[in-house]
């Protein structure tokens, strides 16, 4: 489960292989199909975003492992190295379940895998070792969700993405170095990035 829970091969790494594998999978309705993908590629992102902007703004929610005195802490987890975010709602549901129900949209058989896959091997182990109440899981899946729909169905925005994918059919080795990049990024929900850019502002803090 600690395993699950931290690790990010098990994590972003077998969603975004999902979401690779219906990219390049054989259809005759390939460019809807990736329309689809890329538009849900999209809305998760900024479900992550979301995410991130209610916990800033909502009540600070303590993490189970930390602010619930009858929880049993797994022996192989501690809470010195966790992240002292809010803990409502989940950033990792809000992404992995908004990538799942793109790919759900674009492939059936490989969005049911990724939907089962974002429930069982990413949102329980994190429950179970702590890191969020079942209420942060429900409400982070809820923005993904709902922030995919919502970006995949609005005509503007399937235009745009369709542009998008008209530059890959002349440019594929820029389309795809950079789409690469941000999944790679999103795959560890931009920890090295968070880390530089701490760094940055520590740096700017210790001139001034």
């Amino acid at each position: 489960m600690a395993d699950f829970a931290g690790r990010t091969a098990l994590k972003g790494g077998v969603i975004f292989a999902l979401f690779w594998g219906a990219w390049f999978e054989i259809a005759k309705n390939q460019w809807e199909r990736r329309t689809t993908l890329l538009c849900g590629f999209l809305g998760a992102a900024a479900s992550l975003a979301v995410a991130r902007a209610i916990a800033l703004i909502a009540p600070f929610r303590e993490r189970p492992l930390v602010g619930l005195a009858q929880f049993r802490i797994p022996y192989v987890t501690s809470s010195e190295n966790i992240i002292h975010w809010s803990s409502f709602p989940s950033d990792h549901a809000a992404l992995y379940f908004g990538v799942s129900v793109g790919i759900l949209l674009a492939s059936r058989r490989l969005g049911i895998i990724s939907l089962l896959y974002s429930l069982l091997f990413i949102s329980i182990p994190r429950m179970y070792v702590g890191l969020h109440y079942p209420s942060d899981i429900l409400a982070g899946a809820l923005i993904g969700t709902i922030a995919v729909l919502l970006v995949a169905l609005a005509p503007l925005v399937r235009n745009t993405v369709q542009r998008l994918l008209r530059y890959e059919l002349h440019n594929p080795s820029v389309f795809y170095m950079i789409l690469f990049f941000v999944t790679a990024q999103l795959v560890d929900m931009f920890l090295e990035l968070r880390m530089m850019a701490a760094f940055v502002l520590h740096a700017i803090k210790g001139l001034g």
